[in-house]
């Protein structure tokens, strides 16, 4: 069948488009909360903002923000790495962290039949990471092998070319977030530790919650998780 692209498609109907309401609280610590309800199935999605991205890294320590996100789930609290990967898999939850120019995320998807151990396993994630030199070797050989790997990667190499020449040498979105190989040499785990001090604080961080669970049952469970968490350092 052969369309007529010079006639616009016909209208199927008016579209009724409702945004969610969203709640909008805060645990005595200062952390905020951002909560719409979602009951059409049994799942619960958490999203933790942290305000830490590439933009924040020291110019000789290019890297950092990334590396922190790729140590701090390197176990935690009672857990090493593989006994907390096999805690969040029986349990059917898919946990991952990211990090961009802007914030670093810890996403946990759940049944919300699963959803206070798996908060539980999160809080220590955020609140008692291992952060050791052990684990911090290892992911910073990865590092450098992942920067030795794209350099012949042509889409890798447009894309951090096209960003550098774009926002210049003197603004911080100039650089990839895995950082530049000189810089990554440079960090040290006193850095990690440092960024991770400063950065993962209840002022410094927001949780998105999208799911079917009631406010004050949520309000309950994350205040059991994050309410006694709290910083000295602010940022």
């Amino acid at each position: 069948m052969q369309i007529d692209r010079k006639r616009r498609p016909s209208s199927s109907g008016e579209i009724n488009f409702i945004l969610p309401t969203v709640q909008t609280y805060q645990l005595s610590n200062g952390l905020k909360i951002y909560f719409s309800e979602k009951n059409e199935l049994p799942l619960i999605r958490i999203n933790f903002l942290v305000n830490s991205g590439s933009r924040f890294d020291p110019e000789n320590l290019k890297g950092l923000s990334n590396l922190l996100a790729l140590c701090i789930d390197e176990g935690a609290a009672k857990y090493d790495a593989l006994q907390l990967a096999d805690e969040f898999e029986m349990l059917g939850a898919q946990f991952s962290i990211s990090s961009d120019p802007d914030i670093t995320v810890l996403s946990l998807q759940v049944l919300r039949e699963n959803f206070i151990p798996a908060l539980k396993l999160l809080g220590s994630v955020i609140t008692e990471p291992h952060l050791n030199e052990d684990d911090f070797s290892r992911e910073k050989r990865k590092v450098l092998t992942k920067l030795e790997q794209v350099k012949a990667e042509p889409d890798y190499i447009a894309e951090i070319s096209f960003e550098y020449f774009l926002f210049g040498i003197d603004s911080p979105y100039a650089f990839p977030v895995l950082g530049i190989e000189p810089t990554v040499q440079n960090i040290q785990i006193e850095f990690v530790r440092k960024l991770y001090q400063k950065k993962f604080s209840p002022f410094n961080t927001s949780i998105v919650v999208v799911g079917n669970i009631e406010s004050k049952s949520l309000q309950t469970e994350l205040n059991a998780a994050f309410g006694n968490w709290n910083v000295n350092t602010t940022v």
